[in-house]
C-alpha cells in the first residue's frame, strides 16, 4: 500500500480491525474482545469506516466492502499472520503477541521498539527468516544456536514462513497495550515498503 494510504490516516487500531474483519465477519462486541479495544473505540471506528465505505454491517457481522478490500489488499497481502506467543525466557512481560510480515524492516530493531515502548509495550523482538532459519536482523545471529527452544515455538506457530520474512513480537503488560504496540509497529513498517 502507498505510503500516503497507511501513514498518519491510519491508526494503528484501525489496521488491526481491518485485518481481523479481514479474516473472519464478526460482530462489534466479538470485534472487541478479539482486538483488546473497547466496544466504545470499535463502534465509533466501524461507524467511521462505513461512512467511507470501506465496510459493511448488518446483523452477521462487518465485512470490507469492494473499496475497503481494495483499499488495505496490498498491506493484508504483507500479514501473513498474527497471533499470541508465548516464548518464555525471551519475551519481557505477561502479554506476548506476533505479527508475520511478507516484508523487510528498513529500520533497525531498536528504532521499532521505541514505537512500541511509546505505545505502552514493554519488549520487542524482530526477527528474520533465512536459509538457516530464524535470525536477529541488526546482529544476524541465528535465534536456533542460542535459544532452540523459543526458535522450536515460533517453528511450530508460524510454519509459513518463507526466505525474507520478518516476526515482531511485543511484550506489555496486558493484551490491550500489546496490541497497540504490534500494530504500531506493523503499520509502520508496511508504511516503509
Amino acid at each position: 500500500m502507498p505510503r500516503e494510504n497507511l501513514a498518519g490516516s491510519v491508526k494503528p487500531a484501525t489496521l488491526e480491525l481491518i485485518y481481523t474483519i479481514s479474516r473472519e465477519r464478526l460482530g462489534r462486541r466479538r470485534l472487541a474482545r478479539r482486538t483488546g479495544l473497547s466496544e466504545m473505540s470499535v463502534r465509533l471506528e466501524l461507524d467511521r469506516l462505513r461512512g467511507e465505505g470501506i465496510i459493511a454491517m448488518d446483523k452477521s457481522g462487518v465485512v470490507l466492502t469492494k473499496r475497503g478490500s481494495k483499499m488495505f489488499s496490498q498491506a493484508l497481502g504483507k500479514i501473513k499472520q498474527v497471533k499470541d506467543l508465548d516464548l518464555g525466557a525471551i519475551t519481557q512481560d505477561a502479554v506476548s503477541q506476533a505479527a508475520l510480515l511478507s516484508c523487510c524492516a528498513i529500520k533497525p530493531a531498536w528504532r521499532y521498539r521505541d514505537l512500541v515502548i511509546s505505545q505502552g509495550g514493554s519488549g520487542f523482538l524482530m526477527l528474520k527468516y533465512g536459509l538457516q532459519g530464524w535470525f536477529f536482523p541488526d546482529s544476524k545471529e541465528i535465534l536456533a544456536e542460542q535459544n532452540p527452544r523459543e526458535s522450536k515455538l515460533i517453528e511450530d506457530a508460524f510454519p509459513t514462513e518463507e526466505k525474507g520474512d520478518i516476526l515482531l513480537v511485543v511484550s506489555a503488560a496486558d493484551s490491550h497495550r500489546c496490541g497497540l504496540s504490534l500494530w504500531r509497529v506493523a503499520r509502520e513498517i508496511l508504511c516503509e515498503q
